[in-house]
Parts: C-alpha cells; sequence; structure tokens
C-alpha cells in the first residue's frame, strides 16, 4: 500500500521512501534499519552517478528550497532556506551525504514533486519513472545549484 508525505522526518518515522521529481530518475530512502539512500537512475537527460542502483549509507539528509525566481546567487547574502536535518518535503531539493567504502560522497536531486511511503522496494525495471517536461527546454546543469563549488568528495579528517 502507498501512502503520500507533504513532509516527514524519515528517522522519527523509520520506513521506506520513494522520492520523485521532472527527472526519470527516482530516489529511494530507506531508514527502517539504518539510512541508506539508492538513486535509480532513469533514462532520457538525466546525470549519471558512479553508485546509481546500488544501496549506499546515507550519513546526512537535507532539505532545501529552490531560490525565488530571479535570485541572484552571486550575491553575498544570497540565502539557502534549509529545514530541519532528516526531514523531506515536497516542492525542496534534497541534499544527501553519503559513505562508500570509507569515503564521503554527495548528490542533490531535483525539486521533488511526490513522496510516497511503499511497503515493498519496486521490482527492478518498476524503480523509475517518465521525464516530465523542462521548464523552458534546458537540460539540467548541476553549477546552477547553490554552494555547488564547495560541495564534493570529502573524506573524514
Amino acid at each position: 500500500m502507498e501512502r503520500t508525505h507533504d513532509r516527514i522526518h524519515v528517522i522519527d518515522n523509520p520506513a521506506l521512501y520513494r522520492l520523485e521529481s521532472s527527472s526519470s530518475s527516482v530516489y529511494y530512502i530507506d531508514t527502517r534499519t539504518h539510512p541508506r539512500v539508492m538513486r535509480a537512475r532513469g533514462t532520457g537527460a538525466t546525470g549519471v552517478g558512479p553508485f546509481d542502483d546500488t544501496w549506499v549509507e546515507l550519513r546526512l539528509l537535507t532539505a532545501f528550497a529552490p531560490p525565488e525566481p530571479g535570485a541572484d546567487r552571486a550575491e553575498e547574502n544570497f540565502a539557502v532556506q534549509r529545514l530541519a536535518p532528516w526531514v523531506i518535503a515536497v516542492g525542496h531539493r534534497h541534499d544527501m551525504d553519503y559513505r562508500v567504502g570509507g569515503s564521503g560522497y554527495w548528490m542533490i536531486g531535483r525539486e521533488v514533486t511526490r513522496i510516497v511511503e511503499l511497503d515493498e522496494m519496486p521490482p527492478e525495471g518498476e524503480r523509475t519513472i517518465e521525464e516530465s517536461e523542462r521548464l523552458e527546454g534546458e537540460p539540467y546543469d548541476f553549477r546552477r545549484d547553490p554552494g555547488h563549488e564547495n560541495r564534493g568528495l570529502w573524506r573524514d579528517q
């Protein structure tokens, strides 16, 4: 049985969640035992990640609202509105820090349009969705993400 949410704290409410967006790729967050995430890579104009279609340890999850249209991201006081850690929300993008083989990585998904709580993982071949039309037909460009230049591969000190 599927249940939808507009906003939910995934640690306080352990479950398997599917995060859908305009992309054909879908993020799955599973907090039933220990937090983990999988990006099920779709087709079309979606990026390619080194750990697509693989469960990885989720170290931190942060949601942030997209900037207002016309906001100047180069301004010194440009601020990103973030929610509490481990909260997922429709209308927000999600920054996921994860660990693979002792090294840390991050990924940011598109603005979430739907959150679905699942009883079980869909079978392979049914984990992605149809891609929506892009606004103004623009390809996705990660360089437009706030703070992208300060993120990337990280390692524990």
